[in-house]
């Protein structure tokens, strides 16, 4: 038998993983400046790497069960199965409204540009789900690949076309020294770029449970997508100021970033060559990582509906994939930071609180044999649990104000509080 590659399913990972959630990598790790920022993205990707070690640790005790409310079902019983069904739907309707609003953040930008006033933001986010959606819901499975294939080799081209225009023009000089304890309110959105958790099942049963493999494959994957967000941080820090006006400290505070970062990059290079590469990157990146969340969400509806591949059902699929994220949206539109933030919640609900639940029911109450398990005892599905929770009390203190914040963001805090100000 042919052996499977392993390069082949590191770069599964790497492509799962690289999204939406690079964009604002540098914009929300700016303020703790970017020796503290690589601190940051590298324990978070230890913790998703833990994680994506105990999914696989419960996927191999469980072959042939494909996903995580299934394996709920067999250690947690039916309520458990019914709490993981909606925490997991919960889960993908956030990401959906985070792509959408970044994709209708871009798309409106350059309609706008195109001609001024062209396109409102509702139109925008009509426009985005009307056109990407309906393709990604209407096209087969062997037609999704190639679409995904196009995107992926999209993305790591303007990726390194991005990098050889900006490479040039960094300054280590410029390189802030920041105050690491900022960067608590960023915890989630990092642990959100590190999402590839859902293909693990599929992975799995591909290389036929082959857990050495598999877990070089999941290490190795981890280890490039941290080179890759390392470096496209020092890019943007060594570029863009991070602090005055029109600072990346600043546009932690926009609605749509992504804009703005890329009329940053254009300003300070002179380059509108860049701008616009950013753009495409930004647009590409966000496209990937929507066709992963719809493809994800039609199957999970599908399987947990028990509908069939009819013109009604697809129909209703659509429907109930696409139209509870965009009434989200329009009725309390989050922003595209805030929108990541809350699919970064989610994650670690889904992806680090129950594959720990189920491993720990696993083992020492179902006492279901495995071929794999994560080393160390207890202790990794403790720090998994305490971690999860340390990352829902950052949000809830950032949510008071309570977590140490640059001033500039401190005073667009308290007049949005009190906007008659004095």
């Amino acid at each position: 038998m042919k052996s499977k590659s392993l390069l082949g399913g590191i770069l599964f990972v790497v492509g799962a993983a690289i999204g939406a959630g690079i964009l604002v990598l540098p914009i929300v790790t700016a303020a703790g400046g970017f020796w503290f920022a690589m601190l940051l993205l590298f324990i978070c990707g230890a913790f998703m790497l833990l994680s994506a070690l105990t999914i696989l640790e419960i996927t191999v005790a469980q072959k042939g069960n494909s996903d995580l409310t299934s394996m709920a079902k067999k250690t947690l019983g039916r309520a458990g199965q019914v709490f993981t069904w909606f925490a997991y739907l919960i889960m993908l309707y956030s990401l959906i409204c985070a792509y959408i609003t970044g994709g209708a953040d871009i798309i409106g930008n350059v309609a706008n540009r195109l001609r001024p006033n062209s396109l409102t933001n509702t139109q925008a986010i009509f426009a985005f789900v009307i056109i990407f959606g309906s393709v990604f819901m209407i096209f087969k499975a062997r037609k999704m690949d190639w679409i995904n294939r196009f995107l992926m080799l999209a993305v790591v081209v303007s990726f390194f076309f991005l990098v050889l225009l900006l490479f040039p023009e960094t300054h280590v000089s410029q390189l802030h020294i920041g105050q690491g304890t900022y960067l608590l309110s960023s915890v989630t959105l990092v642990i959100f770029a590190y999402n590839y958790h859902f293909i693990i099942p599929t992975l799995s049963a591909y290389y036929e449970y082959d857990v050495k493999k598999l877990r070089r494959i999941l290490i190795g994957g981890t280890g490039i997508v941290f080179l890759v967000y390392t470096l496209w941080t020092y890019l943007v820090h060594t570029i863009v100021p991070v602090t005055g006006e029109g600072g990346l400290t600043m546009m932690t505070q926009l609605d749509a970033p992504l804009p703005r970062l890329s009329q940053a990059l254009g300003e300070v290079l002179s380059a509108s060559l860049i701008a616009k590469g950013f753009l495409w990157f930004s647009f590409f990146a966000i496209l990937t990582s929507f066709l992963g969340a719809s493809i994800s969400i039609s199957h999970f509806l599908y399987d947990g509906l028990s509908f069939r591949r009819t013109a009604l059902h697809t129909l209703l699929v659509a429907l109930l994939s696409f139209v509870p994220p965009v009434l989200f949206i329009l009725y309390y539109p989050p922003g595209f930071i805030l929108a990541l933030t809350y699919g970064g919640l989610s994650v670690a609900l889904v992806l680090c609180i129950l594959p720990a639940w189920i491993a720990w029911k696993t083992r020492y109450k179902k006492h279901i044999p495995s071929d794999y398990r994560v080393a160390g005892g207890k202790l990794p599905l403790l720090i998994l649990l305490l971690g999860s929770v340390a990352i829902l009390g950052f949000e809830i203190a950032e949510g008071f104000n309570i977590l140490p914040q640059p001033a500039c963001v401190l005073e667009h805090n308290l007049y949005l509080v009190d906007p008659i100000g004095e």
